[in-house]
């Protein structure tokens, strides 16, 4: 019992350095976002698309729209070929270094685009071609 709760502890420290340092760092020299710019929600909102809404709400639609079977089923294959440690670091360090990362820059990107989709933005960063490409990728995901 007392290896399960060091190994709990240690990956809650984990992710409160990962969220307390490195979410820190990004924001400041990555993002640097601006609390006097309105949001979509607020520029935009029609009631539909973009609503203003609590953070909890907020907090559910994020979790709700990335909590599909690829992040349950990912790390249970994983634990049956490689053995529980080789998962566990894999799920620590994908989530601080790649999941939160994706997430955060993805949402502060279409927040900083009007709330534009991902295709949208490739458009009109990348061009037509790009568009298609992320396009199709977010048909297949």
């Amino acid at each position: 019992m007392l290896t399960v709760s060091i190994l709990i502890f240690s990956g809650l420290f984990f992710f409160f350095v990962g969220y307390r340092y490195y979410a820190e760092c990004l924001d400041r020299e990555l993002i640097q976002p601006d609390d006097s710019l309105s949001t979509p929600a607020v520029l935009q909102g029609d009631g539909v698309d973009f609503v203003e809404s609590k953070p909890l709400v907020l907090f559910g639609h994020n979790f709700a729209s990335i909590a599909g079977a690829g992040p349950v089923i990912g790390p249970i294959i994983a634990m049956h070929h490689f053995g529980w440690v080789v998962t566990l670091v894999w799920i620590l360090i994908g989530n601080v270094f790649i999941g939160a990362v994706h997430d955060y820059l993805s949402l502060m990107i279409s927040v900083r685009n009007r709330g534009s989709s991902i295709a949208d933005i490739a458009e009109k960063t990348m061009g037509i071609r790009a568009k298609s490409v992320f396009s199709i990728f977010l048909v297949l995901a």
